[in-house]
């Protein structure tokens, strides 16, 4: 079985948001097991990633939408041989639709933190997740839906 490093848990972070940026749902999904849970900053409460993945689906990976963050200094946490803890804070931008018109999400002031779990396969998967913001987003508006 694979080891765990702090250098293989950064490049899995870096990935995450690289397959979020990509609007990749596959590759999204696969970072999370089966029994990840996650708690979003803009919810109030935990829910299955499977879920939250529909939702991001939904949001942000439609033509007209698109989401990216950029990591700050990825600090990793190796309690035991297959799990690490990733803490970061990251600048976080969106576009979605709300109610028919678009807007621009911009949220410089974020953190993550991310608990990976080394499968027995190798790979390195999400089990929990908590992302949040100290101050809410800033929103602009950009204008009607078009195309639809």
């Amino acid at each position: 079985m694979d080891k765990i490093s702090p250098d293989r848990v950064r490049n899995a972070v870096r990935a995450y948001w690289d397959a979020l940026a990509k609007k990749s749902k596959g590759e999204l999904a696969d970072f999370y097991a089966p029994d990840a849970i996650v708690f979003m900053a803009d919810t109030k409460r935990n829910e299955p990633a499977k879920l939250m993945i529909e939702r991001r689906n939904r949001e942000f990976f439609d033509v007209q939408g698109s989401a990216s963050a950029q990591p700050g200094e990825i600090e990793v946490h190796i309690p035991g041989p297959h799990v690490a803890i990733a803490t970061y804070s990251y600048h976080f931008r969106a576009i979605r639709i709300r109610n028919n018109v678009r807007v621009q999400i911009d949220m410089p002031n974020t953190r993550a933190t991310q608990v990976f779990r080394l499968e027995s396969d190798g790979a390195l998967r999400l089990i929990h997740e908590h992302l949040s913001a100290s101050k809410y987003p800033n929103i602009t508006v950009l204008g009607p839906e078009e195309g639809r």
